[in-house]
């Protein structure tokens, strides 16, 4: 349950950019952020209400998660003790996590662009073809063996830790699907996950105390 619901969760990340690179991009056009600063916030009050923002909206989205898992997992494991429901549900904190990484990669690229059209495409561009792109010189022209190449940062926002491959390439798995869903993303993927988001994060302060509001 917890493992499909953070997967198919990973679709839906296009509309959650959109909110954060709008909301940010109408800022700059408006500019409200000039007027926040004439109000008497500093710059760095800016920064620290766009990262509540963030938090609040990846808590509420990690308790929706949370619930409608639980309800989907109560509904299918009839004949399961209810203790199992929360097999595997190490994929939760990966969640937030997940949810925590778009939205500091929409808010880059929202600060970086400060056009909504503009971010936006950015952001589809830079989650599809870009970065595939590089990873396939990298894997498969430089031959890195993932070195580099699993660390970039959509790989590891996005990242599930599932071979889903194996479903295809062996159509006996689907009987045993647990055998190749671990209990959740791992300690080094949430640690990179982190890293990523202190640099995106790290990047909007910058742009945020140097650019011309």
């Amino acid at each position: 349950i917890w493992f499909f619901y953070y997967f198919g969760s990973e679709f839906l990340s296009l509309a959650l950019a959109i909110i954060v690179i709008t909301l940010t991009t109408n800022e700059y056009s408006n500019r409200t952020f000039r007027q926040h600063i004439i109000d008497g916030l500093s710059r760095d009050d800016l920064i620290w209400g766009k990262l509540l923002l963030m938090a609040i909206m990846s808590a509420l989205l990690t308790v929706i998660f949370v619930i409608n898992g639980y309800i989907a997992g109560s509904v299918n494991a009839f004949q399961l003790d209810r203790a199992d429901i929360w097999t595997k549900a190490g994929y939760i904190p990966g969640f937030f996590l997940h949810a925590v990484g778009v939205m500091a990669l929409s808010f880059f690229l929202a600060n970086l662009f400060r056009r909504t059209g503009v971010a936006i495409f950015a952001f589809i561009a830079w989650v599809f073809p870009v970065e595939l792109f590089l990873r396939a010189i990298l894997s498969a022209g430089l031959k890195d063996q993932g070195l580099v190449s699993d660390k970039l940062p959509v790989c590891v926002i996005f990242h599930h830790n599932a071979k889903i491959a194996d479903l295809f390439s062996n159509p006996t798995a689907i009987l045993d699907i647990s055998s190749i869903i671990p209990n959740g993303l791992g300690i080094e993927n949430m640690l990179m996950k982190c890293a990523w988001i202190l640099v995106f994060l790290g990047l909007s302060w910058w742009m945020l105390r140097k650019r011309d509001l």
